[in-house]
């Protein structure tokens, strides 16, 4: 279907990326940064819960806006979006104000994602697919490596510098993709095919979701533990510790996703494998008296696990919906997805970090999960390439 614009991978969206993902700091450090305001248990479980839910909304209609809107112009519009809110964050004290940058900081992430992916669709060929969301990870990944090595070298200077860098980068990544990527030449052709072909979801797509929700819950509410209980536990040397973990996830994340994509096949072994890894890098942190040697190992465990979901989620996600309102498909998938997010944000404060059991949710994700993939048919995870 996409043999026309095979060869016209958008590059200026992988550079874009990269540079927006060299300051994509600022929403992992939104804990710390509530904790630094001194705001209660209440009103920082508040301000998480809804910056997070945010992600489902803005998912749900994403599909709906792009139609709308257009790709570019919503692609430009989240980094926009992203530069003025992150510049604004660390130097607002009132709680309300804090939670509704929160809430557009989340809004301009959650449009950026279905477009990029949306975009690496339209360019690729079904078979390629899976290795160019691969190529896209790695940009980001090896991006937000730079904005995790500046953590480490200036964690002590305090959460300002982050802040404003995440603003400026995501200025140049404004620039970089209004002057390098043209849309109408990449996907006209692409964009007749899809008002012809009739829309379509295969069996067992929203159930796949639902397991996707519960693998998002895991490692969301896993970073955002490991971003929490790094200032609590450490002091001042938590951003720098922070930091270590995140260059651990985001080095292997970005040098290992393009093999991962090009030699593991069977989504049937490798999600329930990649889940496991996850869920272990949270669940230990919990149980074992904290470390900084031990926020490194529970970060690679959980970024293992990130490298072999990452391989096949959104290809899956992406290669069972389509036709001419597959946007709008993929975005109500990433509506359940992001709920996920969403309750991992509300239970962080009161369960994780200053509650008496933080281990559980992570054991209760395992029974669930593996609930939910008995009920996924084999043949979701290998969609027939004439449906794409």
């Amino acid at each position: 279907m996409n043999t026309a614009s095979t060869n016209k991978f958008p590059i200026g969206l992988v550079v874009a990326s990269f540079v927006n993902k060299c300051g994509n700091m600022g929403l992992q450090l939104l804990p710390m940064l509530l904790i630094e305001k001194q705001f209660n248990v209440a009103t920082s479980s508040f301000i998480m819960g809804a910056s997070k839910s945010v992600g489902p909304i803005a998912s749900f209609f994403s599909g709906n806006i792009i139609i709308f809107l257009g790709t570019k112009f919503v692609l430009l519009a989240s980094f926009i979006l992203s530069a003025i809110v992150m510049g604004l964050l660390p130097f607002i004290n009132s709680s309300f104000l804090i939670g509704v940058l929160a809430v557009a900081a989340n809004l301009a992430t959650n449009l950026f994602n279905p477009v990029a992916r949306d975009l690496v669709k339209q360019a690729s060929s079904p078979q390629d697919l899976k290795k160019q969301l691969a190529w896209l990870r790695t940009a980001s990944n090896l991006g937000q490596v730079v904005s995790s090595a500046i953590t480490i070298f200036t964690g002590k200077l305090g959460l300002i510098i982050f802040f404003m860098f995440d603003a400026i980068t995501s200025v140049f990544a404004f620039i970089i993709a209004k002057l390098t990527i043209h849309l109408p030449a990449l996907s006209l052709k692409n964009e007749a095919e899809e008002k012809s072909a009739p829309s379509f979801i295969t069996r067992g797509y929203y159930t796949y979701t639902l397991l996707l929700a519960i693998y998002y819950f895991v490692y969301e509410l896993g970073f955002l533990s490991f971003s929490a209980m790094a200032k609590t536990n450490f002091g001042d040397r938590g951003i720098s510790a922070f930091g270590v973990a995140m260059i651990i996830n985001t080095f292997l994340c970005g040098t290992l996703a393009v093999p991962a994509a090009r030699y593991l096949n069977s989504a049937k072994i490798w999600i329930p494998v990649g889940f496991i890894l996850t869920v272990l890098g949270p669940l230990l942190f919990t149980l074992l008296p904290k470390t900084i040697l031990l926020l490194a190992v529970c970060a690679f465990l959980i970024t293992m696990g990130e490298i072999l979901m990452a391989v096949f989620s959104q290809t899956l996600l992406l290669q069972n919906c389509g036709g001419k309102m597959g946007q709008i498909h993929y975005g109500r998938g990433l509506t359940i997805i992001k709920m996920g997010n969403l309750l991992a944000g509300i239970i962080l404060f009161p369960v994780v970090v200053y509650g008496h059991t933080p281990w559980s949710p992570f054991f209760l994700s395992v029974f669930i999960f593996f609930a939910i993939l008995f009920f996924i048919p084999r043949s979701f995870f290998s969609p027939s390439i004439s449906h794409i």
